[in-house]
C-alpha cells in the first residue's frame, strides 16, 4: 500500500507537466479542465471498482469457506450464506467470532467461522492488490503515446503576437 501511495504521488506530482507541455499553449485551459476532470474522477471510480473487487471476494471466500468447513453446522452455515447476500461488513476476525457466539454457536464452531472469514479476507485483499497492479500494467500500455519530448524546446519563445 505504501509503494502504491508513493508511485500515486509521484505520479500526480509530474502529470500535469506531461499533459501541459504535450499540448498546443492555445488549448491550455481546454487541457487543463480535461486533466481536472480526470484527476477528479478517477481515483474516485478506482476505489469504487476496487472496493467492489474486495466485498465481492469477501462474501464469496467467506460463504465458499464456511460451506466447505465441517465444523460449522448446517443450520449456521445457511444462515451466514442468507445473511451475506445482501452484503457484509468488513470487521477483525475476533468480532465475527463474538457475533458467532452470540449467535448460539459453541466456542469451537465460532472459532472456525471467525478463521474462515480471516482467510476469505487475507484472500480477498491479496486479489485486490493483484488487481490494482494489472490496472497499473494496463495503464502503462496507454501511456505509450506520450510525447518524448516538449512541443516547444526550451528556452524558445513564443512568437510574439503584433499589437
Amino acid at each position: 500500500m505504501v509503494l502504491i501511495g508513493a508511485g500515486g504521488g509521484l505520479l500526480a506530482s509530474q502529470l500535469g507537466n506531461v499533459i501541459m507541455s504535450s499540448t498546443d499553449t492555445s488549448k491550455a485551459s481546454e487541457t487543463g479542465g480535461l486533466q481536472g476532470t480526470a484527476l477528479n474522477l478517477g481515483p474516485r471510480s478506482a476505489t469504487r471498482l476496487i472496493g467492489a473487487i474486495l466485498i465481492l471476494n469477501l462474501i464469496n471466500g467467506f460463504n465458499s469457506n464456511v460451506a466447505d468447513n465441517p465444523q460449522v453446522p448446517a443450520q449456521a452455515r445457511e444462515a451466514i450464506a442468507t445473511n451475506t447476500e445482501e452484503g457484509i461488513d468488513i470487521v477483525p476476525a475476533t468480532q465475527v467470532e463474538h457475533l458467532a457466539l452470540s449467535k448460539g454457536l459453541s466456542e469451537d464452531q465460532a472459532k472456525a467461522v471467525a478463521a474462515d472469514y480471516g482467510d476469505a479476507e487475507l484472500r480477498a485483499l491479496r486479489i485486490c492488490i493483484g488487481a490494482v497492479a494489472a490496472i497499473a500494467l494496463l495503464c502503462l500500455w496507454f501511456t505509450r503515446k506520450l510525447p518524448g519530448s516538449a512541443l516547444a524546446p526550451a528556452g524558445e519563445s513564443e512568437p510574439a503576437v503584433p499589437a
